[in-house]
């Protein structure tokens, strides 16, 4: 997922204790039924879609300004969102996940 042209951000929100998902400990812990980040897209970031594991892979800093890389399996993805291009993909609750358990992406 790289662009060709500057870097802009999208966003998203996925439930951090679904099975595959790799996150450091603090993510779990400060935010365990749903998390969102913001992933800067383009030529020198490093975002990878890894189509065989069926996951996004991305090196993000979190506290403490160490770099972590964090991979979300694509079905623990509830919201996807590109402002720039316009398009926000509802993805649902993951299967194992009760409803009432993970707390929605405030409107925007």
């Amino acid at each position: 997922m790289q662009s060709s042209g500057s870097s802009h951000l999208v966003y998203v929100t996925f439930v951090p204790d679904y099975p595959g998902v790799i996150v450091p400990e603090c993510v779990r812990e400060d935010y365990p039924r749903s998390a969102t980040i913001f992933l800067r897209i383009g030529r020198k970031e490093r975002v990878s879609i890894d189509l065989r594991h069926d996951a996004l892979t991305a090196e993000v800093i979190f506290k403490g300004g160490q770099p972590s890389t964090i991979t979300i399996p694509f079905k623990a993805m509830t919201v996807f969102l590109d402002r720039q291009r316009n398009v926000k993909i509802d993805l649902g609750q993951p299967p194992q996940v009760k409803r009432g358990n993970v707390i929605p992406l405030r409107k925007w």
